[in-house]
């Protein structure tokens, strides 16, 4: 009897406890069930986000790739309009052939930094002996600086073919000047622009034994080599337009039995610097010039060019430059 008591009470306390471990564990799993099932929630909750995420960045990239099209059409039209401003310019400016009908030789070295450029180079043949030619560093470049152009060249026409004045450079920048002044409301408004500037006029005998030239300029510097010698003429300390120091142009009036070579440019060669911020220099400029003045115009063309490139290398274009070389 008392081992079939003990039998009967170890088997009520086997399944006791197995009862007890199973509601343990069902107690477990419930849990366990509760915190999957929060965790699925959860999961659910960030898809959801995730969801909404995707669709507004789906909707912000159709924005952007709208956005970018947009400015891809605008900055195409934009190019083809510099593009054609350029060419319009272009058209503007004296050809080459226009220099070779009084000038025993030319060459031009123009580079705008911006398609389009604030310089110029204006150039009108009043005869078969006389000439007028003109060298302008505007304010600014690119389109700003390119309209600036504009202004100045169709000015300079007005003056020497409507006005006919022409064998007189500090009257036609006095001239110039006034314009500038007075199309820009200079006096008026807050408008500051305006040009460095060198005119020459240039005159020959009927058999060339002679030439003259007349120059003035707006804080501007040309030079010109005379038997085998280079000299440098300066301007005016005057700026043409209305900003800066304002007063009389003056003319220097020179006179020579051979041929001579004259060189004009702005500043943009002299200022180009390299990698190591190092300008090409004046003086630089000024040496090479000299070494070069045996060489035909061609061959002084190339090797300002190959000069240029050289000392640049990399570097960004900083400025406009041109070079305009004239030979009577």
């Amino acid at each position: 009897m008392v081992i079939v008591a003990f039998l009967a009470y170890r088997s009520y306390y086997m399944k006791k406890k197995s009862n007890l471990l199973l509601e343990k564990q069902k107690i477990e799993i419930k849990i366990a069930n509760d915190e999957l099932n929060q965790v699925n929630e959860e999961m659910h909750q960030q898809q959801e986000e995730l969801m909404i995420l995707n669709e507004n960045l789906g909707r912000q990239k159709q924005e952007l790739e709208s956005t970018y099209q947009q400015l891809k059409i605008t900055t195409e039209q934009l190019d083809q309009s510099i593009a054609y401003a350029s060419n319009i310019q272009g058209i503007i400016l004296p050809s080459l052939q226009d220099f070779l009908v009084f000038f025993q030789d030319a060459f031009v070295i123009y580079k705008p930094r911006d398609v389009v450029s604030g310089d110029f180079y204006w150039f009108a043949q009043i005869n078969e002996n006389q000439t007028v030619f003109a060298l302008a560093d505007c304010t600014g470049h690119g389109v700003p600086g390119a309209f600036m152009s504009m202004l100045g060249s169709t000015l300079l026409n007005e003056i020497v073919h409507t006005k006919h004045i022409y064998n007189d450079p500090a009257r036609i920048l006095r001239n110039l000047n006034a314009a500038l002044q007075r199309i820009l409301k200079q006096n008026t408004s807050d408008n500051r622009d305006g040009m460095d500037i060198s005119v020459a006029y240039f005159e020959k005998t009927p058999d060339s034994t002679n030439k003259q030239l007349v120059y003035a300029g707006a804080k501007s510097q040309m030079y010109y080599s005379y038997q085998r010698e280079l000299y440098a003429i300066n301007s005016d300390k005057l700026y043409l337009g209305g900003r800066g120091k304002q007063g009389e142009f003056t003319n220097q009036i020179f006179t020579f039995e051979e041929d001579v070579q004259y060189y004009f440019f702005t500043d943009g060669f002299a200022d180009q610097n390299n990698l190591k911020r190092e300008r090409f220099g004046s003086a630089r400029l000024k040496d090479v010039l000299q070494d070069l003045a045996h060489l035909t115009p061609q061959e002084q063309q190339q090797t300002l060019l190959a000069l240029l490139a050289q000392h640049q290398e990399a570097e960004k274009q900083r400025d406009d430059i041109s070079v305009v070389y004239l030979r009577l």
